[in-house]
């Protein structure tokens, strides 16, 4: 056993003596430790319980699995050789660590009503993985860069399937529990978590976390519960936005939205006018033809020419075409949406847009930031 503390709990890792005397679960000790106190100032809730127990196992069904005060993992999963092990390897389980350290807070402290709202811990968890896994070593750059490839480009090919289903599904008999521990819930719900973190802006989004775990603790909780506090934290800054009502069209919806933004041609419009149109975005084009739903978007824009790019400003798309004004274009002037992929929908252009683009990324990619060059070609592949 080994023990470590923060100043209200005790943390302690159990494993095979052999293993704790070659010091292998000094790493993940040290971590939790750490995240717990990153956890507490983020959620701004305390730890809730007087101790932490983490418990290295041989085998178990599952990687890892979390229980209120005590951890489960399998012992390749937390324990750590810092002389022999891969940097691939300290990173995977480090995320591990993180994500089920999480669960204390969303899962534990909070539950879900019920299995239909599974995502509410197991999508918080798996976003968090990256934010958490951030926190502790930030050149891994997890957040802004591998979060994109590793959640974000996996799940819409899954989810870009005519197969596939809301992330809210429902539960009505015990057979189906399993189902719905799937990449739906934990990805797009990690990606959704993202999207509105990002919309609220950190200060807000922090805010009303807060209020839904000190609402709901040692309770049970529904996505309405949460859209509630969000909402309510951007009323208390004067932002009238209705979450719910934006995200049950992401959450009650199977799928997402492509977006595609065009200059306007027309004699009527200045060119510093845009059209923008989304559809239900699907592969295989015998599928396309029921378009019926629509999302709320947030879409954020930026305008640049070979030198520079104008900071981007965020546009509401909630019909199926809009016309929206923004910053002075000339014929040298492209588009770029969804910036730093914030928003889980894809973004197509007018063909000159796309010509500019790439022009911009022959002679100087540089200026586009190495997430939205990500974006960019994901994009670009998956719209063929």
């Amino acid at each position: 056993m080994l023990i470590n503390m923060l100043k209200h709990a005790l943390i302690r890792l159990y494993a095979r003596p052999d293993a704790i005397s070659s010091g292998a679960g000094d790493y993940a000790l040290h971590i939790t430790k750490r995240l717990l106190g990153f956890y507490e100032d983020y959620f701004r809730v305390q730890y809730s319980l007087p101790k932490l127990d983490l418990l290295a196992v041989p085998k178990h069904p599952y990687a890892a699995m979390e229980n209120w005060g005590l951890s489960v993992f399998v012992e390749q999963k937390i324990l750590l050789d810092a002389e022999v092990s891969s940097l691939s390897y300290q990173m995977e389980l480090t995320m591990v660590v993180v994500h089920e350290i999480c669960h204390q807070w969303f899962g534990d402290l909070v539950t879900p009503v019920w299995w239909e709202d599974v995502w509410l811990k197991e999508g918080f968890a798996h976003f968090f993985e990256y934010v958490g896994t951030d926190f502790l070593f930030p050149k891994w750059n997890m957040e802004k860069q591998r979060f994109l490839t590793d959640v974000l480009h996996e799940v819409m090919l899954l989810d870009g399937l005519s197969s596939s289903h809301p992330i809210s599904q429902q539960v009505e008999k015990a057979t189906d529990i399993d189902r719905v521990f799937d990449w739906i819930a934990y990805k797009k719900g990690a990606a959704l978590i993202r999207m509105l973190a990002n919309v609220m802006g950190q200060p807000l989004f922090q805010k009303g976390l807060n209020d839904y775990l000190l609402s709901h603790m040692y309770s049970n909780a529904a996505r309405d519960d949460l859209w509630s506090k969000l909402t309510q934290a951007m009323h208390s800054e004067g932002r009238d936005i209705d979450i719910g009502e934006m995200m049950d069209r992401w959450t009650l919806q199977m799928g997402y939205p492509v977006v595609t933004i065009s200059k306007n041609q027309s004699e009527q419009l200045p060119t510093h006018y845009i059209t923008i149109t989304q559809e239900h975005f699907l592969y295989g084009e015998e599928v396309r033809n029921n378009n019926s739903l629509q999302w709320q978007v947030p879409l954020t824009v930026a305008v640049g020419n070979t030198s520079t790019v104008c900071l981007d400003s965020l546009i509401w798309i909630n019909n199926r075409t809009e016309i929206h004004k923004i910053g002075q274009m000339d014929d040298n002037t492209w588009l770029l949406g969804n910036i730093n992929q914030t928003g889980y929908f894809r973004v197509n252009y007018d063909l000159q847009n796309w010509k500019l683009l790439i022009q911009q990324l022959h002679s100087n990619p540089q200026i586009i930031s190495v997430g939205n060059r990500a974006g960019l070609i994901d994009d670009a592949f998956n719209l063929a």
